[in-house]
């Protein structure tokens, strides 16, 4: 799995900083709006810009976490070196499943948040 995971992250690694850069502009854009907004119809772009901030910063902790990973254990490692790999690995493991998890609950609210924005506009 963090191999999928890693080959992803190296496919998409061009966009880890326009990503940074996007999600930071849509965090910004979202502040603005809801602290400057007074009516219904200046929030228009509030949740479009809340779920673009997600998922750009979903791609840039991507890249930012698989783009290098941990080698596999070789066969003439040392005890020790076995098991700190291992460890290293398990650790990526768990970001994985943490990921995966993460972006499953983000596409969930993605979609409520943008039926629910549809359905205002």
């Amino acid at each position: 799995m963090i191999e999928k995971l890693n080959k992803l992250a190296i496919f998409i690694s061009p966009l880890k900083w326009p990503a940074l850069i996007i999600s930071i502009a849509l965090l910004v854009v979202a502040v603005t709006i809801a602290v400057s907004s007074s009516s219904r119809d200046e929030d228009i772009l509030l949740i479009p810009s809340i779920v673009g901030f997600v998922w750009f910063l979903c791609i840039y902790v991507l890249i930012s976490n698989f783009q290098n990973i941990p080698r596999k254990i070789e066969p003439e490692d040392g005890w020790f070196a076995r098991i700190k790999v291992r460890l290293y690995r398990f650790w990526f493991l768990v970001l994985g499943l943490l990921f995966i998890l993460t972006t499953g609950l983000v596409l969930f609210i993605s979609y409520r948040l943008i039926m629910d924005w549809l359905s205002r506009y």
